[in-house]
């Protein structure tokens, strides 16, 4: 009776351990198929389960999606078998990211790519351009910059959600103001600028990168602008020195002539 008892027990351990040791085969599939996704939108997303008999099986299954630092973006459960829609939050960072599906202890990661976004925010106020990154990568495009009929450029180097500013400067009037990167455009009529001379232009906020975007001297002051000229050219130095020192020998030899 003993002997029947241990041999049941075994038999119930066994089964139990083949159950619990069943392992399931998952495939992955996704729409867009080359699983090239886009930050703040949706795709759609399917898991098929097969046991280990190659029964389709129909079931709730975990999705975890990590982005390119192994960050957790998405986790959520769906229904397998079905395509399924996905929704992605904004900003998620571009680069190669994870599908993570589980389903009891069996797991299956597969990669995924988040599109490159370069994208920007302008924005104009008391006559301050302020340009923002919301894209998902480094935003480095080149910006037009239009008051009235003058056109210049800058170019931004801003990282994921930081912004730099930009001070427009005219002679004092209300103007049309116009900024572009080629793919995002700003407008605005009607912009009262106090003015600055005889300058148009754009000067960064950044106090060690302040420069005119149209070349910039400020005719209203030529003291300033011979100065920054000097300061500005080594060649300037060598040629004043070589003269003044031309001039100093001219005079002591005339001087030791006129001794002799």
């Amino acid at each position: 009776m003993i002997k029947r008892s241990l041999m049941f027990l075994f038999c119930m351990i066994f089964l139990s351990s083949l159950v619990m040791a069943q392992e399931y085969r998952m495939e992955i599939s996704t729409i867009p198929e080359d699983k090239i996704f886009e930050s703040g939108k949706t795709f759609e997303l399917k898991v098929t389960i097969y046991d280990s008999n190659n029964n389709l099986i129909n079931d709730e299954v975990s999705i975890i999606l990590k982005d390119v630092k192994d960050t957790i973006i998405k986790e959520t459960t769906i229904q397998s078998s079905n395509f399924e829609e996905i929704e992605l939050i904004g900003g998620i960072i571009s680069g190669e990211g994870k599908i993570i599906v589980k389903y009891k202890d069996s797991e299956k990661t597969e990669p995924f790519f988040i599109k490159e976004n370069v994208l920007a925010k302008f924005e104009i106020n008391n006559e301050v351009l302020k340009i923002t990154n919301i894209g998902n990568t480094k935003y480095e495009k080149k910006v037009y910059i239009t008051i009235g009929s003058t056109t210049g450029t800058k170019n931004p180097s801003l990282k994921i959600g930081e912004s730099t500013e930009y001070r427009l400067v005219a002679p004092e009037g209300v103007y049309s103001i116009r900024i572009s990167d080629g793919e995002t455009i700003l407008t605005q009529n009607e912009v009262k600028l106090t003015g600055t001379g005889k300058v148009i232009g754009v000067l960064d906020e950044t106090p060690s990168q302040r420069s005119p975007v149209t070349g910039g001297i400020r005719p209203e002051n030529s003291e300033d602008t011979m100065i920054g000229y000097f300061k500005n050219s080594k060649f300037v130095y060598v040629f004043v020195f070589v003269v003044l020192g031309a001039m100093i020998l001219l005079t002591i030899e005339r001087r030791y002539r006129k001794t002799k």
